[in-house]
């Protein structure tokens, strides 16, 4: 499996990437970006839009790393809540989306019809900046009445959801991948992992997005939930999206 590296000139940066990517093929190559939008958020988080060359698109930064290209965001976040609602034995009536402000897996969520899906965003402004710049990723969907938006820290709001009352959780949190390459995954999500077993039904599943990390959490998740597996889809190898997921 390829990684795929991509060079923005204009940022002086690699990303590495598992994500599949249209005309990439995998291997390294540099890409001018014009920077068609940049803030900080209240809560501290750098955000940039970025126009890419080649046909790419937009793409979306928070603290210098990459985290949605407008190329291919759809194809990932459907993959996701697949592999979630697969292995799923019954109807997914509850979902929980954790970060997510783009909106796309939301949107995927509501495709399956459930009851409710909340999603736990840091902070309004960042699903404001996706609406607005990104509106192709969620389509709609927080507007949809069945989406509720809990804002805050996800390691305190997910507090407040009721004991065995979700079906699906799925982990989009923009700090996820550098927390893992940190050495500091399996501490720092230990109550998460915690509360998201506590809120599950039984049978219920977790995804978690995995990049190049799958191994390290992987063996996070094992010690948190009773069934925990590695996930890697083979439509093109060298692009393979990574995840990890369990279930209760």
């Amino acid at each position: 499996m390829k990684k795929l590296r991509v060079k923005l000139k204009n940022s002086n940066k690699t990303y590495q990437s598992f994500r599949r990517i249209h005309g990439f093929e995998g291997e390294f190559r540099s890409y001018t970006t014009h920077e068609i939008f940049t803030t900080e958020t209240p809560k501290n988080q750098r955000v940039k839009i970025l126009k890419v060359s080649d046909g790419v698109g937009l793409c979306l930064e928070i603290n210098d790393d990459l985290m949605a290209l407008e190329v291919n965001q759809d194809f990932l976040h459907e993959q996701m809540v697949k592999l979630g609602v697969s292995n799923l034995n019954t109807k997914p009536r509850n979902i929980v989306v954790l970060g997510g402000g783009d909106g796309g897996i939301l949107k995927h969520c509501l495709k399956v019809k459930p009851r409710s899906v909340k999603v736990l965003e840091l902070e309004e402004e960042m699903v404001q900046i996706c609406k607005k710049y990104l509106p192709h990723i969620s389509e709609g969907a927080f507007e949809d009445s069945k989406a509720k938006m809990i804002y805050g820290n996800a390691f305190d709001t997910i507090k407040k959801i009721r004991k065995n009352s979700q079906h699906l959780f799925f982990i989009d949190m923009a700090d996820c991948a550098s927390d893992v390459e940190n050495q500091t995954f399996g501490k720092k999500y230990e109550s998460l992992f915690l509360n998201i077993n506590r809120c599950l039904k039984d049978g219920g599943v977790v995804v978690c997005q995995a990049s190049g990390y799958q191994k390290q959490i992987l063996s996070t998740f094992k010690k948190f939930f009773k069934n925990s597996y590695g996930w890697t889809d083979s439509f093109e190898l060298q692009h393979a999206n990574s995840f990890v997921y369990a279930t209760k």
